[in-house]
């Protein structure tokens, strides 16, 4: 669905995008459970609580073109309601699920100082491939950025810069 949604807004929707696009629609809100999140291949699969803000914004990425963007925005809120009660031990799951929250409207500045302080840096100490070690840091930047964080913006700024120095002058 993620596809179909680029292709949409690079050459524009048309009807068989239309139906793709409320095909996988269709196909995460059969997934939903009556908590709100999504299980892995159906309602009554294990939650894999990574992709469950995905599934969220997904929808929300999706809603322009759906054909029943009520039933959709039900779905959207029972997520919110999920996303909002849960902790969550990965760093990038819950830098994304508070990312997601923030754009939405929901107040999460504490939850996710707290990432940023907290988990971002013990995952990035955990992590040995310096690829991924930027990923983290580019997703903590972009929570830090929506949440109007001067302070920690500026900080995984300069840490991204001394990572990214490190990692040409370890190429070269």
């Amino acid at each position: 669905t993620r596809g179909v949604l680029s292709v949409a807004q690079i050459q524009g929707i048309n009807s068989d995008l239309r139906e793709k696009i409320n095909q996988g629609i269709n196909g995460i809100l059969a997934k939903q459970k009556t908590n709100g999140a999504f299980g892995y291949w159906s309602r009554h699969d294990r939650i894999e609580s990574e992709y469950v803000p995905f599934a969220v914004d997904t929808l929300i990425q999706s809603m322009p073109y759906a054909n029943n963007p009520a039933e959709v925005q039900v779905a959207i809120d029972k997520a919110f309601t999920y996303l909002d009660r849960q902790y969550f031990d990965d760093a990038w799951t819950a830098m994304y699920t508070y990312g997601v929250l923030a754009q939405s409207g929901f107040e999460v500045k504490s939850r996710a100082r707290y990432v940023l302080d907290e988990q971002l840096p013990r995952a990035i100490a955990d992590e040995t491939n310096g690829s991924h070690q930027i990923d983290l840091l580019v997703m903590g930047y972009w929570l830090a950025a929506l949440i109007q964080d001067d302070k920690r913006t500026a900080l995984i700024h300069a840490e991204l810069e001394s990572l990214v120095v490190i990692q040409k002058t370890s190429a070269i």
